[in-house]
């Protein structure tokens, strides 16, 4: 009954957005054709184009912090392999790392990729490539995951343990927020 609630609540989030979304381009185009009469038709379409965009951002913001959550509420644990990972300079205090990995999900062999995001930390240096490390991921969404590098699985008994650490809770240092 949980899993049940926690789709129609996800659903209902998503149609509010989807609905936010398109009000906002109604809104542009009854904009964009009210003005007709004006001259600078090209004026009109970049403001177009540039809200088009702006929505599309909004709506990527809002479901990748929707994803974030539902993870959190319904989670299980793998361990990862990495195998990549790229380390990029992208600015002041930013960086676009990405660290490639497979990770198990039963008998289901899963290939994902974490970028630099606001939830975990992909640092510079390059982590130990012989090393397994902890997965987070969503029960019922195995793509919606997260390879923890803070969490070094060495041995079955790492795992063993970082099980039971999780067992109730996501511990608060897992994530940056």
């Amino acid at each position: 009954m949980e899993q049940i609630n926690l789709i129609t609540e996800y659903s209902l989030n998503n149609s509010i957005i989807i609905s936010i979304l398109v009000i906002l381009v109604i809104i542009a185009l009854v904009y964009f054709f009210k003005l007709k009469k004006l001259q600078n038709t090209e004026r009109k379409l970049v403001y177009f184009v540039v809200l088009i965009f702006f929505s599309i951002g909004i709506y990527l913001f809002i479901k990748k912090d929707q994803d974030f959550n539902n993870l959190k509420k319904d989670y299980e644990l793998s361990i990862g392999i990495i195998n990549k990972y790229i380390v990029t300079k992208a600015g002041k205090g930013q960086n676009g790392n990405k660290c490639e990995f497979d990770f198990k999900v039963g008998s289901k062999l899963i290939t994902s990729q974490n970028s630099s995001n606001p939830y975990t930390s992909l640092p510079n240096n390059k982590p130990n490539l012989d090393v397994n490390y902890l997965v987070i991921y969503q029960k019922n969404n195995p793509e919606n995951n997260f390879i923890l590098l803070n969490y070094p699985v060495k041995d079955s008994l790492d795992f063993f343990n970082y099980k039971k650490e999780f067992q109730n809770a996501i511990p608060e240092k897992v994530f940056k927020n």
